[in-house]
């Protein structure tokens, strides 16, 4: 059993799922930035409002990981 996965994951490893895995989370955290940042705008949230964003938007987003 070990020797059978330890050829799996090394075969998993040399077909780059480490190096795909990272570049889909990179993409999910560009579309999620881009969303958020879509829905302020549309808002139109005050200058205090829009102050308070850079703390509260990623506290939120740290709470779900």
């Amino acid at each position: 059993e070990r020797a059978h996965l330890a050829k799996v994951a090394k075969t998993a490893i040399d077909a780059g799922i480490a190096e795909r895995q990272v570049r889909l989370a990179e993409q999910q955290g560009a579309l999620i930035a881009t969303v958020i940042g879509r829905i302020l705008d549309d808002l139109g949230l005050s200058a205090d409002q829009r102050a308070l964003v850079a703390e509260v938007v990623p506290r939120h987003l740290r709470s779900v990981s």
